[in-house]
């Protein structure tokens, strides 16, 4: 009986421990603050991950949106309803980490299903699009 309930908690741990590690890999922590991979996250986080200069950052708002105003002048274009905006996401590396917004955060909300979809590792994006960076 004690073999048992040894091997019943050896089990509940190691399965306990296998859990958080998966969980940790689609996670990030910034403020002490967890981001579910994909997730859409308010503007001082997204700038936070920007401003560590691991994510690249993409504006995936059309080419008159843009011209109103960039969140930073370093940021990808890449138009949202463009016939090849599958295939211009697809081709990026998909190893490393990025940051999407548009106008409102609607488009970069399908986008982060689209990159989940193409196996993207790391991204998110701006919840309120740059409607919300703008009233900041």
């Amino acid at each position: 009986m004690k073999h048992l309930l040894l091997s019943i908690i050896i089990l509940g741990v190691t399965t306990s421990c296998t859990s958080h590690e998966s969980t940790s890999k689609n996670t990030t922590i910034m403020n002490n603050t967890a981001f579910e991979n994909f997730s859409g996250i308010d503007v001082k986080n997204f700038i936070n991950l920007y401003e560590t200069s691991e994510y690249t950052l993409i504006d995936i708002r059309t080419l008159e949106e843009i011209n109103k105003g960039k969140i930073k002048n370093t940021a990808l274009e890449i138009d949202f309803y463009a016939e090849t905006f599958k295939n211009d996401i697809n081709s990026l590396d998909k190893s490393k980490k990025y940051l999407v917004y548009c106008r409102s955060g609607n488009r970069s909300g399908k986008t982060m299903s689209l990159m989940k979809e193409l196996n993207f590792e790391n991204a998110y994006h701006l919840s309120g699009g740059i409607m919300a960076y703008e009233n900041q």
